[in-house]
């Protein structure tokens, strides 16, 4: 255990199972046994838990992971700590993307044995994450494969049906990427404006999500614009 005055960091905790109620109490004292003998305490309101959510999932859909986000991305702590690196992500695709993002913004994560997740620059650790790179592609490669699948399905069983009622065959599309249409286009070109000046990063996610919504502005889905909207959008577009 180290000496001295500890550093603050945030913890992150994650269950997919609503039933495995003792999860919870598990991963906090694992945290807090490592964040301790690393010299690190968890802040007040630092521990952020998203509940019956799956590995799979990215982050637009965790509501705690997205808050924990907005506050690495503003604030000044830049450690946390999580009990293995599956409470960040199952899913290999997911999982390399949001530790790739965390490092971007020079985040920390150690998991309950102390591993650094991120910001480690030894061959070994690069070594792992171009391992989980190459299997987050393979499996891209397999998502873009089932859907291209279901939508010749999708084109085949509507044109059988087409055929029986003697109509026209209807075209089965992807979603469209946000800017398509055109009263998107000015918000896409707002947002541009707000992340990036002179070429330098301007302003935070967050901070892009509360200027949308107090000019009035509303997402694809009608509602109020959130971080994790803006971001995912802004590295669609080529915005770091």
């Amino acid at each position: 255990m180290k000496r001295g005055p500890k550093k603050p960091a945030f913890a992150y905790l994650r269950r997919s199972n609503s039933n495995d109620s003792a999860s919870e109490a598990r991963q906090r004292a694992a945290i807090k046994k490592a964040a301790g003998n690393m010299g690190y305490y968890i802040v007040d309101d630092g521990f952020f838990f998203d509940a019956s959510i799956s590995g799979a999932k990215e982050l637009d859909q965790r509501p705690a992971l997205q808050k924990l986000f907005v506050l690495l991305e503003e604030g000044t702590i830049k450690t946390v700590f999580t009990e293995a690196i599956d409470r960040i992500a199952r899913s290999t695709l997911c999982g390399s993307v949001l530790i790739r993002d965390l490092a971007k913004m020079d985040v920390t994560v150690y998991d309950s044995f102390g591993k650094n997740l991120t910001t480690d620059e030894s061959a070994e650790n690069r070594l792992i994450t171009d391992i989980m790179l190459c299997l987050a592609s393979y499996e891209r490669e397999k998502i873009v494969a089932r859907m291209l699948h279901g939508r010749r399905e999708a084109k085949r069983k509507l044109r059988e049906k087409a055929r029986k009622n003697n109509r026209i065959s209807t075209k089965v599309e992807g979603r469209k990427a946000y800017g398509f249409h055109p009263e998107e286009k000015e918000i896409l070109k707002r947002i541009k404006q707000l992340r990036t000046k002179g070429g330098n990063k301007e302003r935070t996610w967050g901070s892009i999500a509360r200027a949308l919504n107090e000019a009035g502005h509303k997402n694809r889905s009608g509602n109020d614009w959130k971080m994790a909207n803006v971001r995912s959008i802004g590295l669609a577009n080529g915005l770091c």
